[in-house]
């Protein structure tokens, strides 16, 4: 075997591996040549430890607990995610979303892009049709406001009433 192959299986197997006691000590638990050889052994074994990963969950489970009893009842809450362990079909969502996390924001990214172009059609041809009647109904004689005064205001007002109604942008224009 290549020396990198011994070397991460021994890493995998831990400092609790045959390759890292002699015969002889085998039958003598723990027994250390000096102090900085048993720190070494310690911080690795706490090494392993915190890399596992439900270990990892655990302690995030606590932290969580500790939130919703120190701090806000909605901390406890999160705690419904605990399904992700328990089916492992669920397990299998969870990765089909993370690992195409990348195609999933290019995705949006184009989405974000047509939004603009329907953003700049709107501001420069309908702008006069993005009009709110429902700010200031009962306040003063002035009822509604034109959303779409500059490009940015346009744009915000496109992304949130284009995504948000059932017809679009064009539910929301007169």
């Amino acid at each position: 075997m290549s020396i990198e192959l011994t070397h991460l299986i021994l890493m995998s197997k831990g400092p609790e591996a045959d390759e890292f006691t002699r015969a002889e000590d085998q039958k003598l638990p723990n027994r250390f040549g000096n102090l900085f050889t048993k720190v070494e052994c310690s911080l690795i074994n706490i090494y392993f430890f915190i890399q596992d990963g439900l270990f990892q969950y655990y302690v995030l489970y606590f932290g969580i607990s500790l939130l919703g009893f120190f701090s806000h009842e909605i901390f406890y809450s999160f705690h419904l995610l605990d399904v992700l362990m328990r089916f492992p079909e669920l397990k299998n969502v969870v990765n089909s979303v993370t690992s195409n996390g990348t195609q999933l924001a290019m995705t949006a990214l184009l989405a974000l892009i047509i939004i603009y172009i329907y953003t700049t059609v709107s501001f420069f041809y309908l702008q006069d049709t993005l009009y709110d009647y429902n700010i200031n109904p009962y306040d003063s004689d002035i009822v509604g406001e034109n959303r779409c005064v500059s490009m940015i205001q346009c744009y915000m007002t496109v992304l949130d009433r284009g995504l948000v109604l059932g017809g679009g942008i064009g539910d929301y224009t007169e």
